[in-house]
């Protein structure tokens, strides 16, 4: 297959892994996390990742979102390498990342902080009111709520 060929396949996926290998260094010993991984997803797929406790789950996922490094292989998203996160990628991680000391509009708005202050607050009441979830919630909520809020986060920049 050709160059021109080529890209053109690459070009349909939103995510093309190809020969991705990641390693952790454990008692200074390097420990093979993933090894020549290959995934190809294409706009519309729903997939699953499916293994046992500490396989490489999480991490190739946080590779794809450019939270993590990786020792060699190509990692792109939309056919552009992935180098860092972007904005328009998010991970809701299984153990939730709400900053404890702000309020839920706060926590929803972080990400918001470039904005002047009345239009990020308007934009986040909105939101939230939108949505059912009150301004006045305590931290100490449930955890499906925690949820609720880590995903609104990530959703902010695209509808608000």
């Amino acid at each position: 297959m050709g160059d021109a060929a080529q890209n053109e396949k690459k070009s349909e996926y939103i995510i093309n892994i190809e020969h991705l290998n990641k390693q952790f260094l454990v008692d200074k010993q390097p420990i093979d996390v993933l090894k020549d991984i290959n995934l190809q997803i294409k706009k519309g797929e729903f997939i699953t990742i499916v293994g046992h406790s500490g396989c490489g789950k999480s991490t190739l996922l946080k590779i794809m979102c450019g939270l993590v490094d990786y020792e060699d292989g190509i990692v792109e998203r939309n056919g552009h390498a992935v180098v860092s996160p972007g904005p328009r990628c998010g991970m809701v991680f299984q153990d939730h990342r709400l900053l404890p000391w702000l309020k839920i509009k706060d926590n929803v708005g972080f990400g918001l902080r470039d904005l002047p202050k009345e239009e990020r607050e308007q934009k986040v009441i909105e939101h939230l009111e939108l949505h059912s979830i009150s301004r006045t919630i305590n931290f100490n909520m449930y955890t499906i709520r925690i949820k609720c809020i880590i995903i609104k986060r990530f959703l902010r920049r695209r509808y608000l």
